[in-house]
């Protein structure tokens, strides 16, 4: 769900606000398909939702750098969630068992 919120804002900051970087944004739209594969259990969507939300993370530390505000603050905090969910021991039991 994570994954689909994330593009969700990304889409609308883009639309309404026009605040978002073309590779944020891409990047965001591979985590939205990344969560498709993870909602049909395909084992590839998982491993690269890991790595897309890792370089999401790291990306928003170096926005944190950058100029701290409370919209970078939450999008970190977005980011951090996101991946502490996807590392979780549970998630990685569960795709090792139902996964294809």
């Amino acid at each position: 769900m994570f994954c689909y919120l994330n593009a969700v804002l990304a889409v609308f900051y883009l639309l309404v606000l026009r605040s978002v970087s073309s590779l944020v944004l891409i990047l965001l739209l591979a985590l939205a398909g990344a969560a498709h594969g993870i909602a049909n259990e395909r084992r590839w969507a998982w491993r690269a939702a890991i790595g897309l939300s890792g370089l999401y993370l790291v990306l928003q530390i170096l926005v944190l750098f950058l100029g701290a505000s409370l919209g970078t603050l939450l999008n970190l905090l977005f980011a951090g969630v996101l991946f502490v969910l996807l590392v979780h021991p549970q998630s990685r039991e569960y795709q090792k068992i139902w996964f294809h």
